[in-house]
């Protein structure tokens, strides 16, 4: 380890200071994972020399504190961070628990530790901002700039997040992404145009879906549900250029996310949308509903090119998915984890994507049209398996599967049909017989990426 390279240390000393929590009050949780940094520096003469010479170890910083007087070591050690991370850009996530009136909406004092770092805002790349009290109530915080701010997110615990919040970050000429907690609300000096990435709460009346019309740039959205989620219907939205929309399921039986899912598919048209992706919470027992025929309907107004469909315990039968699919030739990508509720992993959903080559006999066959996902490249599924027959999973995977150079491989790309790369199998609560596997073992070799096991409590 002693003739490793300065450069080597630096790289991996960089890699795990992605996050050094800094607290008020130390709670249960090891040195070692919390300050990186400082742990790093304390090893021996050598790291120290290399630690205090990488000011981005001490850039990265997770604060916890309430808005009173906090207690002289602690804001030693955030100006010894500071310090030390010189010029280099800053990555903050602030959480200020401020024992005042929660909805009082009176300015009151900067907390000492905030007026620390308000004198660097020059360097925030990153800021996320959690406080029991609005951003805004803080005493000359709608003053500052932010000439290097990328990032932003914000979190009210008992209020929304409002518009006099928003417009506090009026001059950020490099802000770029946006994470508020709660439904977008009008804020005329916040740079809207100047978004590509949006992370928000699900729009909960017209004037959260008309703020939308302010973002024209929008690449990627992202919209977590609401405990209730209302119908709204808007005029419509057009987003030009958004390529990624993912739905955040929080967690609850009650939800309507199917609601949530048909305001937004009813409501949005995405031309250059090539990613749809619904994630639920950890656990999820299929209470997440996908309207197909409004998501078919939605793909066909926006006149798409989807490229990558994940769906996560998503409740929707075979016959649904398999229309769903047929409006998505284009798809590279294909996750889907199964619910509890309705399983779409079926044999006949797996029959529709088998390739069969005979068909290639007649020249005349529109083998493109005939053939499910014929772009398909990508196939993860996580499931059971028990609605499908095994080996014919297996002769699918074979079926897709052109060896490279082989005139079968020429001869498919011709017709349009791509040759799949990557195939994971996730078994839930259930054991692999790998003797039905075994025929994909050489297609591993051959260069298919192959993937077939138990899937852990942890996935």
């Amino acid at each position: 380890m002693e003739q490793l390279p300065n450069e080597i240390f630096a790289s991996i000393f960089e890699f795990v200071c992605t996050n050094n929590l800094l607290q008020e009050y130390a709670e249960e949780k090891s040195v070692l994972t919390s300050l990186p940094a400082m742990v790093i520096t304390s090893v021996c003469s050598r790291w120290r020399d290399i630690g205090l010479g990488l000011p981005t170890l001490w850039s990265q910083i997770q604060l916890k504190f309430s808005a009173q007087l906090q207690p002289p070591r602690f804001i030693s050690t955030v100006e010894l961070y500071l310090h030390r991370s010189a010029d280099a850009p800053l990555t903050l996530h602030v959480e200020v628990r401020k024992k005042v009136q929660p909805f009082s909406q009176t300015q009151s004092e900067i907390p000492f530790i905030l007026s620390l770092l308000t004198e660097h805002t020059q360097r925030w790349k990153v800021l996320h901002f959690t406080c029991d009290s609005p951003i805004s109530s803080f005493s000359g915080f709608s003053r500052l700039s932010f000439p290097q701010l990328e990032e932003v997110g914000l979190t009210n615990r008992f209020a929304f997040v409002s518009g006099a919040d928003l417009n506090c970050f009026n001059q950020a000429p490099k802000l770029r992404t946006a994470l508020i907690a709660d439904p977008l609300v009008e804020a005329a000096d916040f740079p809207w145009k100047q978004l590509t990435s949006l992370d928000i709460s699900a729009p909960d009346d017209i004037e959260s879906l008309n703020v939308f019309q302010e973002c024209p740039n929008l690449t990627v959205l992202k919209i977590r549900s609401q405990s209730s989620q209302p119908e709204i219907l808007g005029a419509g939205v057009l987003l030009n250029r958004l390529q990624s929309l993912t739905f955040l399921l929080c967690e609850g039986e009650e939800i309507n996310t199917q609601s949530l899912q048909e305001n937004v598919l009813l409501t949005f048209t995405l031309p250059s949308l090539t990613e749809f992706r619904i994630i639920p919470p950890d656990e999820c027992w299929g209470s997440v509903i996908f309207p197909a025929k409004v998501f078919t309907d939605f793909i066909t107004r926006s006149s798409c090119t989807l490229k990558t469909l994940c769906l996560s315990y998503v409740s929707i039968t075979d016959l649904h998915l398999i229309e769903v699919l047929q409006h998505c030739p284009s798809i590279h990508n294909l996750s889907i984890v199964d619910c509890y509720l309705e399983n779409p992993i079926t044999t006949q959903l797996i029959s529709k994507m088998h390739v069969t080559h005979s068909l290639l006999i007649d020249s005349q066959s529109d083998f493109k049209s005939m053939s499910l996902l014929p772009n398909l490249r990508r196939l993860s599924l996580r499931s059971d398996f028990a609605a499908v027959e095994e080996t014919l999973l297996v002769s699918m995977i074979e079926s897709r599967w052109f060896k490279p150079g082989s005139d079968l491989c020429a001869t498919m790309l011709t017709m349009g049909i791509s040759c799949i790369r990557s195939v994971v199998l996730k078994f839930i609560e259930r054991d692999v017989d790998m003797q039905v596997y075994k025929p994909l073992e050489v297609l591993d070799e051959q260069g298919l990426r192959v993937v077939v096991a138990r899937a852990s409590n942890m996935e």
